[in-house]
This record gives structure tokens, C-alpha cells and sequence, in this order.
């Protein structure tokens, strides 16, 4: 009865860890806002993930001129490794991964990527000072 009890619990806490390995923080629906070229530039930011585990990591973005770009990540513990980027501009979608033709577009992409993460937990902790002030 131990045993089987240990084994219970132990499998129990091997799930919840194996749920919780998404990236909480970076969770978000909204708009994210920066300068670009002396304007006040606004863009339509979702970051969630995608399965069970938590294990795939999906960061749309809706440009200022309407360009939708979305990044897939990949991997337990909370890998931002980009894997693959969707592009839809102007009625075209294009569709890169990590292949020959697909590196180039992921190197600047995987930039990209991190600085949308950056810019939602700055918007979070922004709208967090405000709320609390007001």
C-alpha cells in the first residue's frame, strides 16, 4: 500500500511539473506599443501555448501595415528557440523552418522573437505600476 501510494504521488508531481512548463510570464492578448522613427508605432501581440504540456509556444503578431507574422517554438523548460515563422503580407504566406532556405529568415526572426518577449513583459509590468498607483 506505500509503494503503490509513493508511486501515486510521485506520478501526480512528475504531471504537474511536466503541465507547468510553459512560459506563464510571457502569456499575453493585447496591444504593445514603441517608437519607431520618431512616431508612436501600435501592433496587436498573442503569446500562449498551444498543447497539453505546454511545450509548443506560438507568438502572433499583427504588424502596423497589417503583416501577420507568427513564430513557433518548440521544447520543454521553456525553449524560446525559434522553429518556424509564418508570413503573411500583402495576400502572400510564407512559410520558413530550419532548413537551407529557412536559416536566414529564422537567424532575424529568432531576433525579432526575443524582442517581442522583452517588449510584452515590459508592457505587463507597466500595466501592473499602473494599476496598483491608481
Amino acid at each position: 500500500m506505500k509503494k503503490t501510494l509513493t508511486k501515486i504521488i510521485g506520478a501526480g508531481a512528475l504531471t504537474l511539473a511536466l503541465i507547468g512548463c510553459g512560459q506563464p510570464e510571457y502569456r499575453y492578448d493585447g496591444q504593445i506599443e514603441f517608437v519607431s522613427g520618431g512616431a508612436i508605432e501600435e501592433e496587436k501581440v498573442k503569446y500562449y501555448d498551444t498543447d497539453f504540456l505546454n511545450s509548443q509556444h506560438v507568438l502572433q503578431v499583427v504588424q502596423s501595415d497589417g503583416t501577420l507574422l507568427v513564430y513557433r517554438c518548440m521544447g520543454l523548460s521553456g525553449s524560446n528557440k525559434v522553429n518556424s515563422i509564418m508570413i503573411a503580407k500583402q495576400g502572400a504566406i510564407g512559410i520558413y523552418g530550419r532548413d537551407k532556405y529557412g536559416d536566414e529568415v529564422l537567424k532575424k526572426g529568432q531576433k525579432q522573437y526575443d524582442w517581442y518577449l522583452a517588449k510584452i513583459l515590459e508592457t505587463k509590468s507597466k500595466k501592473r505600476l499602473e494599476d496598483i498607483n491608481n
